[in-house]
Parts: structure tokens; C-alpha cells; sequence
């Protein structure tokens, strides 16, 4: 008989990056390797993982507050930037292959519009969102997980299509005044990170002047 599954509510985080960690290790995708990285002060890592490739995954664990919780992912990424060198004493290249960029993960709890579209364009680092959701009982929940919507492949036109005889337009090249980027790091929060000037164009793909 079909069961009505209703979403609930975890508000304990460190309860929620346990079963994240248990959920996301029975996946193909990732294999977790730990949890609770980090310091207070530096950047913590929600959990470690890696992918197939050995390609290591920062993974941060979203509550309600999208902008801290980008600021969490950013700090966990410098942390682990920082101390990549006792990183490889832990984790051996075999466990982890360093060659590989490094890729955030954040999961949310709701939808964010355009959060995806809007975070990619900036970061360099390549950085997945998910939207999750809670099943169950407290005490054994069911996680549910989706990317969302604008990290979706788009397709391209079949080919063929289109009218062969008209010219193709060529875009209108403008010139663009330099990004001001304090109003960027101001929409994203980023200054709460105390990132400095070199780390914060590590994470956004701007031409500086």
C-alpha cells in the first residue's frame, strides 16, 4: 500500500552530518572518508569524500541560511588549501588524488533561485548544489536529494535546424567597465570569510585589473 511521506524538520546539524554520511556512503558517487574537519577559527568540512575519479569533495551540510552556508564551504575549501600537506599524510594518494581540482558540494534545505546559476558563473572551483529533504522518523530518517534545476545539462539544437541561407549574427562586442568586486563580496557575504584579495580570486572567476 502506498505510504504519504512527509517531509520533518532536523535541526541538530552535527546529527545531520552523521546520516548525510552514513546516506551519501551507500551511494556510488561518493565514499566519505570523515567528518567534522577543521577549526572554528580556519574553515571547518562538514564531510570528506571523494568521487570515483579519488577527486576530492569538500561537502558542506545546508541549514536555513544559504549565505552562511556558502561562507562554510568556502572557509572548509581554504582549510583544506592550508593543509593540504598533512591532509596527505592522513589521506595517502591513493585515498586521494591531489593532482585533481578539488569540488565543493553543498547541499540546501530549500530551493534557492538562481543560487546554482549565480555561484557557478563566479567560482572557479567546481561546486555542485542539491536540494534535500528529511523523511521518517527522527531517529532513522530517509535523506532525498536532487540537483537543482540550472545545473541541468542544456541541449544543444539538432542539428540541421534553422534557416541554412541567413548568416549567422555576430554578437555585439561592448566594452565592460572592471567588476566591482565589493559589491560582490558583499552580495555573497564573502567578507565574513576573511578571505584576502589572492584567496577571494581563487573562488571568483573575474578578470581583475
Amino acid at each position: 500500500m502506498p505510504k504519504l511521506l512527509k517531509p520533518i524538520k532536523i535541526t541538530d546539524h552535527k546529527y545531520l552530518i552523521k546520516i548525510f554520511g552514513e546516506s551519501l556512503n551507500e551511494e556510488e558517487e561518493w565514499s566519505i572518508l570523515d567528518q567534522e574537519l577543521g577549526s572554528p577559527q580556519r574553515g571547518t568540512i562538514d564531510l570528506l569524500g571523494v568521487d570515483p575519479e579519488k577527486r576530492a569533495n569538500i561537502i558542506t551540510i545546508g541549514t536555513k541560511d544559504i549565505e552562511q552556508d556558502i561562507v562554510r564551504c568556502f572557509r572548509g575549501y581554504r582549510w583544506f588549501k592550508e593543509n593540504q600537506e598533512i591532509m596527505k599524510r592522513i589521506f595517502s594518494p591513493q585515498k586521494i588524488n591531489y593532482d585533481l581540482s578539488v569540488k565543493l558540494v553543498l547541499f540546501l534545505e530549500q530551493d534557492v533561485p538562481d543560487a546554482s546559476k549565480m555561484v557557478q558563473e563566479l567560482c572557479r572551483v567546481p561546486i555542485d548544489l542539491y536540494r534535500y529533504l528529511c523523511f521518517g522518523p527522527n531517529d532513522n530518517p530517509s535523506i532525498y536529494i536532487e540537483p537543482l534545476d540550472s545545473q541541468r545539462p542544456v541541449t544543444a539544437p539538432p542539428a540541421g535546424t534553422g534557416d541554412k541561407t541567413q548568416p549567422s549574427p555576430q554578437p555585439e562586442i561592448r566594452a565592460t567597465a572592471p567588476p566591482d568586486i565589493e559589491e560582490i563580496k558583499k552580495r555573497l557575504k564573502i567578507e565574513l570569510a576573511d578571505l584576502n584579495e589572492k584567496e577571494i580570486q581563487e573562488f571568483l572567476d573575474l578578470d581583475m585589473p
